[in-house]
């Protein structure tokens, strides 16, 4: 019955951390891919065609109009080669959490 409860509170801490991001966090993180991309003269097309993706929709997932799917996430870190936390968490996301418990 304890666990029961403490998983119930586990879930909806993390139910309540989901809802309190912003999307000035979502458009932040699509900011440094773009900022990332742009960096390295890499045009939308090309990591459309990396991550298997038309370019249309590379384009409105770094725009934050939609979200990348895990699997992208991961095949557009490996290719510029950082992390998905490097790219795709907001820069003061571990403070946030710990502030936030």
């Amino acid at each position: 019955m304890k666990k029961d409860l403490h998983i119930v509170g586990i879930s909806c801490i993390m139910k309540l951390r989901l809802k309190k991001r912003s999307k000035g966090d979502e458009n932040m993180q699509q900011e440094k891919l773009a900022s990332i991309r742009r960096s390295r003269n890499i045009s939308q097309r090309e990591v459309a065609e990396v991550v298997g993706i038309a370019t249309e929709t590379y384009n409105n997932k770094e725009l934050g109009k939609t979200q990348f799917k895990a699997s992208e996430m991961f095949i557009i870190a490996d290719f510029f080669g950082k992390t998905v936390d490097e790219i795709f968490l907001p820069p003061n996301f571990m403070i946030r959490e710990v502030e936030k418990v």
